[in-house]
């Protein structure tokens, strides 16, 4: 006579597998895992939403920061075109090409610049 103790899996039953998964994945603990999933990829708070609206801010803050250092700049140039009349004649000279008269005025130009002239006029 076989020693039927030997053998594992002939002594627990079916019935003793099906047991050990309700122990330990009960309907209560599915629900709670489904809903926690839905939770943290489908919703509105979602890790993915989360990680894309974190990089938009990212990329947000950083064209504030771009956006305040030129405000600063202008206002900076504009407080000194008030009051130096050096700087007005800079700016004029330089971004009008005005000049005096009786002053011939020679502009040098690099090939880049070049191209991105022709690029501008057409």
């Amino acid at each position: 006579m076989e020693d039927s103790h030997n053998i594992p899996h002939r002594n627990k039953p079916l019935n003793h597998r099906k047991t050990w998964l309700r122990r330990y994945f009960s309907v209560t603990s599915m629900v709670v895992l489904c809903f926690l999933a839905y939770l943290f990829f489908f919703s509105d708070t979602s890790v993915l939403k989360r990680y894309s609206l974190q990089k938009s801010i990212d990329s947000l803050e950083a064209q504030v920061k771009t956006t305040s250092d030129s405000v600063e700049k202008y206002r900076r140039m504009n407080a000194d075109l008030r009051n130096d009349t050096a700087a007005i004649e800079q700016v004029v000279r330089e971004r009008h090409n005005m000049t005096r008269p009786n002053e011939d005025v020679y502009i040098f130009y690099t090939t880049d610049q070049m191209k991105n002239k022709q690029n501008s006029s057409k």
